[in-house]
């Protein structure tokens, strides 16, 4: 686990094992507060109390409350923020392999059965994401859906593959991202985002609790 340099530490992971009010999310919090004045930024992507949330609004930070009936939307496949050094090229290059990277992820948690996805099935799932890119700029998930369920002939065939065929190995897929759009998740991501992250925020705080 360590560096053989000198005070160097190559894994600098935490895990906290504990019963129920034991003291663990005082004991993280405490330590993510410590880190702050250091220059550390501390992102909480699931917090199903709202303790964390809570926390990064009053250090300041970014709280953004998810669940069924509340305003905030979040787009999984949007870009994010380019880093003014990042030559844009890489920047596009980075962005295309994380969004193809979270949709065989987002398939394969929703669905384990139909994991790992296939060849044909990822193929599908990549033609798809390029022509919604082409059409819309920012993808959504109901757009990767359309596009899987439609595979346009010209596309595929530019990609190496038969359309027809793709839209059958992309109907499992189609079907899993059919129940994130419409099942009990639908509304939080299947459209635009209407917040942004903060990346200057101390702390941010994704709050399922209402979920």
């Amino acid at each position: 686990l360590y560096n053989r340099r000198p005070r160097l530490v190559s894994n600098t992971n935490i895990m906290m094992v504990g019963g129920i009010g034991w003291g663990k999310t005082n004991t993280a919090m405490a330590l993510a507060v410590r880190n702050l004045p250091f220059g550390r930024r501390v992102v909480v992507p699931g917090d199903p109390k709202d303790d964390w949330l809570r926390l990064a609004l009053a250090l300041g930070g970014q709280g953004i409350r998810l669940g069924r009936g509340l305003p905030t939307r979040l787009n999984p496949l949007d870009g994010g923020v380019k880093p003014a050094a990042k030559d844009q090229k890489m920047w596009e290059t980075e962005v295309w392999s994380r969004r193809q990277k979270l949709l065989v992820a987002l398939v394969a948690t929703a669905s384990p059965a139909i994991a790992p996805l296939d060849p044909l099935a990822v193929a599908a799932l990549d033609v798809a994401l390029a022509a919604a890119v082409a059409a819309v700029g920012i993808p959504t998930l109901p757009d990767v859906a359309h596009h899987l369920a439609n595979p346009d002939p010209v596309q595929a065939r530019a990609a190496g593959h038969d359309a027809e065929l793709l839209r059958h190995h992309g109907q499992p897929v189609y079907a899993v991202l059919s129940s994130l759009i419409n099942g009990h998740l639908g509304g939080l991501f299947d459209g635009p985002s209407t917040v942004r992250f903060d990346p200057q925020a101390p702390m941010i705080a994704l709050g399922s609790a209402a979920l």
